[in-house]
């Protein structure tokens, strides 16, 4: 499947191009995750394929606004 047919599928079903699509995907696994796991946060981004903790602590910060450490408290 070529780029343009897989975002033109994906606009369609979502309003979004293909990776928003799976960025929003991947936050909605990462808060669950975060929310329903004793995990370490280490633990859930290796899980996740992020290669270093603090990588996914800042994609995280960047996407929802705050931590992982602080989504979990909240």
């Amino acid at each position: 499947m070529s780029p343009q047919n897989l975002n033109a599928i994906c606009r369609k079903n979502s309003n979004n191009p293909h990776l928003k699509y799976w960025q929003n995907i991947l936050l909605v696994k990462q808060k669950d995750n975060c929310y329903t796991t004793e995990n370490s946060i280490s633990e859930i981004a290796f899980n996740l394929n992020f290669n270093d903790s603090s990588y996914f602590t800042k994609y995280f910060k960047r996407y929802v606004g705050i931590t992982p450490k602080s989504f979990r408290e909240m």
